[in-house]
């Protein structure tokens, strides 16, 4: 019964989507579509899953309605004070590319090339220490533990492989522009691949992905002319199967590296007879749906005791106790055993453990009005600052099926930066070319 509940409300909210804002690619679709696989995966009970309690399903759909009721304001005062209608022109003149992306090229190439240099020294450092990428491999564990304690890599140049994750923006927005995936757009996808592996950790990879898939799909429309033809789409598709190859192969690297055959017991034949898998398996299932677990488990027991606006304001903390103002945030939360350990747990622990029951339900709705303001603002107004903007909100979105995506410092950084740099080209290019 809540498989078919979940599948029906998440694909009449995905049709939904497409109505109320023209697009598949939109925030509600992406919401419910994430949802509604994660929560299908962890019902089909493969693994000997707990069953979700009714405090789970409350707060859980409790957060999709309010994000619901989120874009439903928005829409709804756009109806009582009209708005212009979003326009699709097939040869968009922004200020931006006045200068037929030059300077955009120029800061994705400067981007990549610091943090491909940022990738290369991390490896370095590792092979320096183990001798060979076999032995690296081999202590791929040890390495992964010592970060699980908080301890990074001694010699490893910190915060310059930021720029993988400014750089991979501006390769979603460039490809956007050039109605192609061009081979410098995929420099900083190689930094940020090379960078995680060394780290032998999937997040960042998931982060770089979504970043860039977003980036795109949210320019393309002011640039592809007719979104709905055939050669746009095949675009499309040629661009995201290529970037799913490289985060697959990536994430499957870790996963062998780090567990090259999953023994979780009690699972179904269907999903253990791929235990020696890399791609598919019990593993790869498990990490698609256990957050939900977690929460539930999670909500509990509730017990943890953490700092008002822990995740929310990560990067503000982290920065303070630097100062010995507050007190240093964790980077890995709290595991729980479901029976399986895993420590991700849905956007909704880290709103819950930031702000109580109020959390999962007030940002949620400010998320979805937030999104549907600037959704709207872009496509009328064509200014770039609000592709910044949006496509941070949808990153929020995107991530939120794993963890809220003000806890990654990319996140935070990048939307910083990229709202200095983008209006910056743009004034320089307006006061040169508009003449």
């Amino acid at each position: 019964m809540s498989i078919l509940l979940t599948t029906t409300i998440g694909f009449l909210s995905v049709f939904w989507g497409h109505h109320l804002f023209k697009k598949w690619f939109n925030h509600l679709s992406i919401y419910s579509l994430i949802w509604m696989g994660m929560i299908v995966l962890y019902e089909l009970k493969l693994l000997p899953f707990n069953e979700i309690s009714l405090q789970t399903w409350f707060v859980t759909l409790g957060a999709y309605f309010s994000f619901l009721l989120g874009i439903l304001t928005i829409i709804s005062a756009r109806s009582v004070f009209p708005q212009n209608k979003i326009e699709h022109e097939p040869n968009m003149n922004s200020f931006l590319f006045l200068d037929k992306g030059k300077k955009i090229r120029f800061f994705l190439i400067l981007f990549s090339l610091i943090g491909l240099f940022s990738s290369i020294q991390h490896w370095n450092i590792l092979l320096s220490q183990y001798g060979s990428i076999g032995n690296v491999i081999l202590h791929s564990q040890e390495i992964y533990n010592s970060r699980l304690q908080g301890e990074e890599v001694k010699g490893v140049i910190p915060y310059i492989w930021l720029f993988s994750y400014f750089g991979i923006f501006l390769g979603g927005l460039y490809s956007a522009y050039k109605g192609r995936i061009t081979l410098i757009s995929l420099i900083p996808v190689l930094a940020v691949v090379l960078k995680e592996t060394a780290r032998f950790t999937r997040s960042g990879i998931l982060l770089g992905l979504m970043e860039f898939v977003i980036s795109f799909m949210l320019a393309r429309h002011l640039f592809s002319g007719s979104s709905s033809s055939i050669k746009s789409r095949l675009r499309i598709i040629l661009t995201t199967s290529i970037l799913l190859i490289i985060t697959v192969l990536a994430a499957t690297a870790v996963k062998i590296s780090r567990n090259p055959i999953d023994t979780y017991k009690g699972s179904a034949s269907s999903i253990s007879q791929f235990k020696t898998g890399a791609i598919i398996s019990p593993s790869v299932y498990f990490y698609a749906a256990s957050q939900i677990g977690v929460f539930n488990i999670y909500l509990r027991e509730d017990n943890e005791q953490t700092q008002f606006g822990n995740s929310t304001f990560f990067t503000v903390y982290n920065i303070l106790s630097k100062f010995g103002v507050a007190e240093k945030p964790k980077i890995f939360q709290r595991g729980y055993f479901i029976p399986y350990w895993s420590n991700t747990a849905t956007y909704l622990r880290d709103l819950y453990s930031d702000f109580g029951i109020l959390g999962p339900l007030i940002v949620p709705f400010l998320i979805g009005m937030l999104a549907t303001f600037y959704w709207f603002r872009f496509y009328e107004s064509k200014k770039f600052i609000y592709h910044v903007i949006l496509t941070h909100l949808f990153i929020l979105v995107a991530i939120s099926f794993f963890t809220l995506a003000t806890r990654f410092t990319p996140w935070v950084y990048g939307f910083l930066i990229l709202t200095i740099l983008i209006p910056l080209i743009e004034r320089i290019n307006f006061n040169r070319y508009s003449n």
